[in-house]
């Protein structure tokens, strides 16, 4: 017998509120494996005039079968119909960014790169899992006659129970930012960002408004022995899961412990407030990084690549 008939149709907004009333479910359903999307998501709702002024905006697929003939001896009026589910999402959180996939199956990636093709001329690059990123980034670049580059890869850890990190050597103890440390907390993430996507041009004030919103909403920390040495950030509690990012010591002082010390007490942090999982990306090619938070007890779930168009 074979397979139901499949109808991918693509719809889009910049309307952040209209989006995640239309994809927000099918990202809920799955909070860890979406977290990147869904965060993203979150944020635009948040301030929905920032994400407007930045070009957001949200293509959700939605796959149909044919549903089963209804079952006349229990229901003698139904009519056959189809099934409907968003099956994948991508989103473009600003001009100059990479869209953000997360896509059920190749061929509502496929889709979605058509339709996102069909509103933009361009888009510097693609993020998600490594299957359908290649996938977007195999038909935009035939789209487009551009040639790819794989420019990331991650590997996506996420974790339920920690694993304290004992204490460094050096000492010291997890605060929260404070607007004074702002400038060093900027400088810490153009460096951050530098490390983990290699030379080019960073924005260093989009990263000093990222920091101020962080602060304000009291979502970075800093581990402090006699001066600030390591710092991690962490997004809102979405579904259950918060993100941890930006982690980062500067390079005279890494070797002592203080990043996982850092990472431990802010995961701690986040269980606390409510967080049933972390989750976080580090870079495949550091595998320190990638050793450290598996003792702290973050378990891989999938591999992850941001692909360049040039």
């Amino acid at each position: 017998m074979s397979a139901a008939p499949i109808q991918v149709e693509v719809a889009s907004t910049d309307d952040a509120v209209a989006a995640w009333h239309a994809a927000g479910p099918y990202l809920l359903a799955d909070p860890v494996r979406h977290n990147r999307v869904l965060s993203l998501l979150d944020l635009m709702v948040d301030d929905p005039a920032g994400a407007a002024m930045q070009g957001a905006r949200t293509w959700w697929a939605t796959s149909s079968t044919a549903s089963k003939p209804p079952d006349v001896d229990h229901d003698p009026d139904a009519a056959p119909g189809r099934r409907q589910a968003v099956t994948g999402v991508c989103l473009r959180t600003g001009a100059d960014l990479p869209v953000v996939i997360a896509a059920h199956d190749r061929h509502t990636t496929l889709a979605l790169a058509d339709a996102v093709a069909d509103g933009l001329a361009r888009i510097p690059g693609v993020s998600g899992e490594a299957a359908p990123a290649l996938a977007f980034a195999g038909a935009w670049a035939s789209f487009r006659h551009l040639a790819a580059k794989i420019a990331v890869a991650q590997r996506f850890y996420s974790l339920d129970t920690l694993t304290p990190a004992p204490k460094p050597k050096g000492g010291g103890a997890i605060r929260p930012g404070t607007p004074d440390d702002l400038s060093l907390l900027t400088h810490w993430a153009v460096a951050f960002q530098h490390d983990t996507f290699g030379p080019g041009v960073v924005d260093s004030e989009s990263l000093a408004r990222f920091m101020a919103r962080k602060i304000e909403y009291g979502l970075v920390w800093l581990w402090h022995t006699t001066e600030p040495v390591a710092m991690a950030a962490a997004t809102s509690i979405a579904a259950g899961v918060s993100r941890i990012q930006h982690v980062y010591t500067p390079p005279r002082l890494r070797g002592s412990g203080y990043a996982a010390a850092c990472v431990s007490a802010v995961v701690a942090a986040r269980l606390a407030a409510g967080a049933d999982r972390c989750v976080l990306f580090t870079d495949l090619v550091n595998p320190t990084s990638n050793a450290v938070y598996q003792r702290l007890g973050f378990a891989p779930v999938s591999e992850h690549l941001e692909i360049d168009f040039t």
